[in-house]
Parts: structure tokens; C-alpha cells; sequence
């Protein structure tokens, strides 16, 4: 193989190789993540104040299975919060997730139960 027909092989090379760097820029982001639920609590009215953190201007649905009653937040201030005021029982099923924009996360599963820092795995009436 000659001089000339190795260095345009090893230019073809390096040029496969930057174009292969350049599209990784367009590779899949990582998706886009339930939000978490920091607080559940029993309100005087019946209803379940659930509460959590999400993707700042996000849009939260949160949705109770046994009622099949939910309730859509959206985070118009971009601070990444939610509250809701939930009808349900104590240990129905419910489930919470987020969209922003054209992503949308998986759902987390709940119970309703007394969640809160002290207890957050619930009162324990629901096991």
C-alpha cells in the first residue's frame, strides 16, 4: 500500500471518528423521572393533602385507583413543588407522576397512609 493511500485511510479514520463524536451529542437524554412525594396528610375535611417535589414547571397528576379521582397540578411558578387535596380512603392505591414538555415520567406507586420526615413509610395501619 503506498504513502499517499495510507494517510487518506488514516484521515478517512479520524473524519469517522468525528463525525461519530459530533452525533453523540444527539444521543437520548435520560428520562424524565417521577416525582417524589415528601408528605400525605389527612385533612379536616376528609380530603389527603399530598404533597412533593417535581421538575420546575412541571405537571403533576396525582390519581387515586380506588376512586379513580385525581387531581392535575401544574407548577406555573417554577418553584418545583406540587400540593393537592386527594378524595380517598386510608390504604387505597394511588399513583403520582410528571410531564414537562413532550417527556413524560413512569408513575410511582402509593398508598394513602400518614407520610411525613418522622414516619416515611407511613403510620404502618396500611401493612
Amino acid at each position: 500500500m503506498g504513502h499517499l493511500m495510507r494517510r487518506f485511510l488514516a484521515r478517512l479514520g479520524w473524519i469517522a471518528l468525528l463525525g461519530t463524536m459530533g452525533s453523540s451529542c444527539l444521543s437520548p437524554t435520560l428520562p424524565l423521572p417521577p416525582p417524589d412525594i415528601d408528605s400525605v396528610t389527612q385533612t379536616d375535611d376528609g380530603l389527603w393533602q399530598v404533597a412533593g417535589t417535581c421538575k420546575p414547571g412541571a405537571m403533576v397528576t396525582v390519581l387515586n385507583d380506588e376512586t379513580g379521582t385525581g387531581v392535575v397540578f401544574e407548577d406555573r411558578e417554577q418553584i418545583g413543588q406540587w400540593v393537592v387535596q386527594l378524595p380517598g380512603d386510608l390504604c387505597d392505591a394511588a399513583w403520582v407522576s410528571q410531564e414537562f414538555g413532550n417527556d413524560e415520567s413512569s408513575r410511582t406507586n402509593f398508598v394513602i397512609d400518614e407520610i411525613n420526615i418522622d414516619q416515611p413509610s407511613g403510620s404502618g395501619a396500611c401493612n
